[in-house]
């Protein structure tokens, strides 16, 4: 259809990175759950597939970072799932691309250590091959300074700083990734969410029909104690302000 009506038109599939697992176990579940077509199309019509990172969960302290894996860790294992999913399914990721959150980078408010990031999650997709690196917000929206435009927030020469420490004489140097994983209210580990998603989302699946239920129950063991806690508390404190105002009245 593109190659008939819009031959000159590039088409961009940007979607969350967590949908690659699908591709893995052969069917798309959680394409169906979240309502993104993208990997599960017969023929790949997109000229790219970028998965969009957000980098805006801050720690105010350091080591920062994602609030699951940290962030350039994150960056670095979803990019490298994409890549292996359009491996798989493609047989190459040349057309893996990436939409990244600029601003406010698992750094809170510090300017210095959010650009350091930036170019360091651009350098990441550079290890992947990503040809192309999409960012934003560039305009400001809005009145609430969270939503400043790269421009604003890093200044008028951002792009041409951005392009130097990207691409420039220091761009080949390493770097380390900080990781330490944590386990999230799902009951997995960050940097394996999607396979669990995946997983548990398939109703197919023996394992995703275990793990449901466990997650109902344990969900619904919680909610009826607690409520009976919250009742019996507030109760217990509606009782006690009955007899104080009563003692009140007879002094």
């Amino acid at each position: 259809m593109k190659n008939d009506n819009a031959k000159d038109f590039e088409l961009s599939a940007v979607y969350f990175p967590e949908v690659a697992a699908d591709v893995f176990d052969g069917d798309y579940d959680i394409h169906y759950t979240t309502k993104i077509l993208a990997l599960d199309m017969d023929s790949d019509e997109w000229d790219e597939h970028a998965p969009m990172i957000y980098r805006d969960l801050p720690y105010e302290n350091p080591p920062y970072g994602y609030y699951l894996d940290g962030g350039l860790y994150f960056t670095y294992n979803r990019l490298n799932i994409m890549a292996k999913a359009l491996e798989e399914k493609y047989e190459n990721h040349d057309k893996l691309g990436v939409y990244y959150d600029a601003i406010y980078g698992e750094c809170y408010r510090d300017i210095e250590c959010n650009f350091d990031n930036l170019v360091k999650e651009a350098l990441i997709a550079k290890h992947f091959g990503v040809p192309r690196i999409s960012l934003f917000m560039f305009l400001t929206i809005g009145s609430d300074p969270e939503w400043d435009g790269v421009f604003e927030y890093y200044g008028n020469e951002f792009l041409d700083e951005f392009d130097e420490a990207v691409n420039g004489k220091d761009s080949t140097k390493p770097f380390k990734i900080w990781y330490k994983p944590k386990l999230s209210f799902m009951l997995t580990f960050g940097f394996m969410d999607p396979f669990f998603y995946d997983t548990f989302s398939n109703l197919n699946s023996f394992l995703g029909i275990i793990f449901v239920s466990f997650l109902f129950t344990a969900n619904g063991f919680f909610a009826y104690y607690g409520w009976k806690k919250f009742k019996e508390k507030v109760l217990n404190e509606y009782q006690e302000d009955l007899i104080n105002k009563r003692n009140k009245k007879n002094v």
